[in-house]
């Protein structure tokens, strides 16, 4: 079903066909003809509650807390669910977009090129969009046309890109990014200065050097941030001089924005906040109230009695221990439910908490009611977002972290806003 698109033309034909046809899936999801041009027509669905954009310009504790700085924000990859999959049409995230940009975000952070032509479709012309994972080569002339910011993370990526760029009549910006500490994409900061040597000495400009970054690895653990902070100062001072200009320089995430005041800097890439997501320890030290902007519900598909003493789905992980009633919902590891939540995940019917048995399958799970229940056939269930399970929650049960629940969550379920 999947087929990566490389082809320019072609590429630009999807995005055109997308847009014209109000997809749900969105431009930015680019590297893939999924589900050949039409909405799938799921069983489970995510509800996105309120949109993020809003969220960030109606909380006035989150906008004093985050007033010097310049919001980043968070289209990252599939770090995060990408916001165009909480629309119906291209239109609604068009205007999610322009709340972004109102609510003062003049950069959007993306994982790569695709990513970053569905914000360039949706007229967000203000703005600028850097990519975080570098292009191939066939990738750099789209960067072009686009005119997308790059991240650069090497002396090898630097000539590379120096070299490609030259066959081209305009030049093009990126980022640098600094390692401090992460050990995953970036230069250490003494290639970080021999990058900006070679920088220096370029007698045609093809790369415009227009801002510095790193990322921090541990925001919870502070003197360890505080250390990599440290270095990524010591090394953009450094580097600023040589250049004799200032850099945009960015580093805290939604851990550092908050807790961390001084790594705010120009800009914060803030993300799980914006989620309402953050854990419970965390959660205290919020200066706002944190409020979840996704809930993922299936329905109940079957009921039916189990005596005591039978076997519940693959493997027999689960025996009933007397009469009781299951109910089956259609949702499993393929939509975002993990099989390490097997026999320890609760959902929520009907304003109660009911626990999920047996192994999780593919696209299925079992729920023990009990014999007094109440419970139909095609009542709602909550698998996270509501009072009664956090993401937070369900994260704990399948033995992980919100991040990836959040990011788990399949493409073929619907997205419906709430």
């Amino acid at each position: 079903m999947y087929q990566t698109v490389t082809d320019e033309d072609v590429l630009e034909e999807y995005a055109d066909h997308l847009i014209s046809n109000y997809i749900t899936i969105l431009a930015i999801k680019l590297t893939n003809y999924w589900r050949e041009f039409f909405p799938y027509s799921a069983d489970a669905w995510m509800y996105s509650g309120l949109a993020l954009s809003q969220k960030i310009g109606q909380e006035k504790n989150a906008e004093d807390t985050f007033k010097k700085a310049i919001s980043l924000s968070p289209l990252e990859a599939d770090y995060y669910l990408e916001l165009g999959s909480f629309y119906e049409s291209f239109e609604e995230y068009e205007e999610s977009l322009n709340c972004y940009l109102d609510a003062a975000s003049r950069i959007f952070n993306v994982p790569d090129i695709y990513y970053a032509i569905g914000i360039v479709y949706a007229k967000a012309a203000s703005c600028t969009v850097l990519c975080f994972i570098p292009p191939q080569n066939d990738e750099i002339e789209i960067a072009l046309k686009y005119n997308l910011t790059l991240t650069i993370s090497s002396i090898q990526q630097f000539e590379h890109f120096q070299k490609k760029v030259r066959d081209y009549d305009h030049s093009i910006d990126f980022h640098l990014k600094v390692d401090t500490g992460m050990t995953r994409q970036g230069c250490t900061p003494d290639e970080a200065w021999e990058i900006a040597v070679a920088y220096r000495s370029l007698e045609r400009i093809p790369l415009i050097m227009r801002g510095i970054y790193t990322h921090f690895s541990c925001d919870s653990n502070i003197l360890f941030t505080q250390n990599q902070l440290n270095i990524f100062l010591n090394t953009t001072s450094k580097i600023q001089k040589l250049l004799g200009y200032f850099l945009i320089k960015h580093a805290a995430n939604s851990g550092g924005a908050l807790f961390i005041p001084e790594s705010r800097l120009d800009m914060v890439r803030i993300g799980i906040v914006m989620y309402g997501a953050f854990s419970p320890i965390e959660t205290q030290l919020l200066p706002f109230e944190q409020k979840p902007v996704m809930k993922l519900v299936s329905y109940i598909s079957l009921i039916k009695f189990v005596a005591k003493g039978t076997a519940v789905s693959y493997h027999a992980t689960w025996v009933a221990k007397e009469d009781t009633y299951v109910a089956i919902a259609i949702i499993g590891y393929a939509d975002g439910f993990p099989r390490s939540a097997s026999n320890h995940a609760f959902v929520s019917i009907r304003g109660k908490k009911y626990p999920q048995v047996g192994n999780v399958t593919m696209d299925q799970i079992v729920i023990n009611i009990g014999m007094e229940h109440g419970i139909s056939v095609g009542d709602e269930v909550v698998i996270f977002g509501n009072d009664l399970i956090s993401v937070t929650d369900f994260a704990k049960w399948s033995s992980t972290i919100s991040y990836e629940c959040l990011t788990s969550v399949s493409e073929r379920l619907s997205r419906e806003e709430d």
